[in-house]
């Protein structure tokens, strides 16, 4: 069961099922949603999620993550002050690089942090973790995408939502 509401700051809806309290909860930036299971809060994210299955949830939360790294790195670099004709050409195309093509770095010590999808890197590939101020946005299972995605302030995952 999923319940949206456009009112972020409210509480949470009566759950239908008697004496029920919904265990997640998922705070967007005009939306809350809470949800029996973390599978109908991806859904919230990833249009027609419910019903994929596993492999092509997998290749969906890869692209959302692809996705939300891109914009999350944009906003980092927006809102840092860096005045981007102070940055080398190199630097720069790493970060505006579309996380849909892996970023190959050794060590990132560029002037805000480097976001990036977990499961472009080893041990999910063979290409190396980068090393330095990297962000990582897990798209490999949905608690991990979830989390990951609340740890970068993108939404707030609540467990135990009531």
């Amino acid at each position: 069961m999923l319940v949206t509401t456009t009112d972020v700051a409210t509480d949470a809806p009566q759950h239908p099922t008697p004496g029920a309290s919904w265990p997640f909860a998922l705070v967007g930036a005009t939306t809350t949603s809470f949800a029996d299971s973390l599978t109908e809060l991806v859904g919230t994210l990833i249009p027609d999620y419910a019903r994929m299955d596993d492999d092509e949830a997998f290749v969906a939360r890869c692209a959302y993550a692809a996705a939300a790294a891109t914009v999350q790195q944009q906003v980092l670099l927006a809102r840092s002050g860096v005045d981007v004709a102070d940055v080398d050409e190199s630097v720069l195309q790493v970060l505006l690089t579309p996380r849909e093509v892996p970023v190959t770095v050794g060590s990132w010590a560029g002037p805000v942090p480097l976001v990036l999808v977990r499961t472009d890197y080893a041990p999910f590939s063979a290409t190396p973790e980068p090393t330095g101020q990297v962000w990582f946005i897990d798209p490999s299972g949905e608690r991990e995408l979830l989390t990951t995605l609340s740890q970068l302030g993108i939404v707030s995952l609540l467990t135990g939502a009531r």
